[in-house]
């Protein structure tokens, strides 16, 4: 019981971290984390976590990137998510975007975000979910 309190008690940044560390050391991609955990409200750290965890997996599994970066910020009363990858990119219209990305965006939108997907052939990926404040 003590140990799973003191998982509760990491934050979304070192989560993240060694999410990461597990899932790009082999695969050598290059990894930058822009998390303040002060600003991120307790009700949106899970959902942070499994649209942040998916992107990763995305751009591990298929994207072949060698750079991710995943930014969390406070702007202008809202809490802003960025995840970009410089993979292969993908076409993003009239496609089936799969399970993953569908449920990222479903998570986003459950949780009262916005949530936007920027990508083309060669230009990686963007990610963009946004939360009122």
């Amino acid at each position: 019981m003590v140990k799973q309190e003191s998982q509760n008690t990491i934050g979304l940044k070192q989560k993240i971290l060694d999410y990461q560390s597990f899932l790009f050391e082999e695969k050598k991609i290059h990894f930058i984390a822009e998390i303040d955990d002060s600003i991120i409200p307790k009700t949106k750290v899970k959902v942070l976590y499994l649209i942040i965890k998916e992107s990763l997996n995305n751009a591990a599994k298929y994207a072949k990137a060698t750079e991710v970066l995943v930014s969390c910020k406070k702007n202008e009363g809202t809490l802003e998510l960025i995840i970009k990858d410089n993979g292969n990119g993908f076409v993003t219209e009239g496609k089936s975007n799969g399970n993953g990305l569908s449920n990222m965006a479903q998570r986003c939108k459950a949780s009262d975000g916005q949530f936007h997907i920027e990508s083309s052939p060669g230009n990686g990926t963007l990610i963009r979910c946004k939360w009122e404040l």
